[in-house]
């Protein structure tokens, strides 16, 4: 492991220039080499050290997987022997983001670990759900992982405080996405059960018969429609039968019934229009009453 001192060409011998400095770095090699790490400074401005600190971490590689980069206190809050204990605990509260030389530390760590460790992660990342992670018992590492998983940006979080609550914010908004999206399904599965009762009602019945049992006509009746019933007639019933069944006139918050007439309309209006058509074919002309665009208000 090797820790990174960046923006080291702040620094210089004018005095204004070294208050920009938060950490002295007899105090950050001190810290670093209590905890066994490599500590270097370097430059992404300049380029200073910056290869040079690659090139250690490639020929010093110890093969191990850090999660996360550990806390680490700034001098004014803390002293650098008491870090070395809290620190020993990679969950601690004073967890500070990594740098990006911190990233770059932990992915080629990572091309490096041992196969088990890989399919220990794996594991833990495959059966892990939205509906099972406990982000409070999660190391800053998992959280990190699981954050990244989910394309969660936490650039921001400064505290380990923080980064549990952007993931139980994050795991929420996925169980309730999740609810929605059974909600979705069922009501997909209900329409899908009304369209097939519609169309298991209208199979095999031309316009007349379905007329006669949407208005309860009983044969016999002066208002049945029988094979003799001419095209005024059932004009005038199908005028009526879209006072009944038109989508518009059942409630819209009633999902499954508007649906189901929706279906009905749809069904009945084609049937309608074929016999229409094929009166008119017979007749050589379209006869009269013609409602296929009628609304249900007239």
């Amino acid at each position: 492991v090797i820790v990174c001192g960046n923006k080291i060409d702040k620094n210089s011998n004018n005095a204004t220039a070294n208050i920009q400095r938060a950490v002295p770095e007899i105090t950050a090699k001190k810290w670093a080499t209590g905890q066994g790490f490599e500590y270097m400074e370097v430059s992404a401005k300049t380029g200073l050290n910056v290869m040079k600190a690659f090139e250690w971490l490639i020929t010093n590689s110890s093969g191990q997987y850090h999660t996360h980069a550990p806390s680490f206190f700034s001098p004014e809050n803390s002293n650098p022997n008491t870090n070395n204990n809290n620190n020993s605990n990679n969950d601690s509260s004073s967890y500070r983001r990594p740098s990006s030389s911190s990233f770059s530390r932990s992915q080629t760590d990572h091309s490096s670990s041992s196969h088990a460790s890989k399919s220990t992660t794996a594991r833990s990342a495959t059966t892990r759900s939205a509906g099972s992670t406990d982000p409070d018992k999660m190391s800053v590492g998992e959280i990190q992982k699981e954050l990244t998983k989910y394309g969660v940006n936490f650039s921001d979080c400064i505290e380990k405080s923080d980064l549990v609550q952007r993931l139980k914010e994050t795991l929420a908004k996925i169980k309730d996405q999740e609810l929605e999206e059974q909600k979705s399904q069922q009501l997909d599965n209900q329409k899908d059960h009304v369209q097939n009762e519609v169309e298991k009602w209208g199979k095999g019945k031309d316009i007349k018969i379905m007329l006669n049992e949407i208005h309860g006509y009983k044969s016999g009746s002066s208002e049945f429609l029988d094979n003799n019933s001419a095209l005024p007639m059932v004009s005038v019933a199908y005028k009526k039968a879209l006072l009944k069944i038109h989508p518009d006139k059942h409630d819209a918050n009633d999902v499954l019934g508007h649906y189901k007439a929706t279906e009905m309309f749809k069904l009945v209006n084609a049937s309608y229009e074929i016999f229409r058509k094929a009166n008119e074919k017979r007749t050589g002309s379209n006869g009269s009453g013609d409602f296929s665009n009628t609304s249900p208000t007239e």
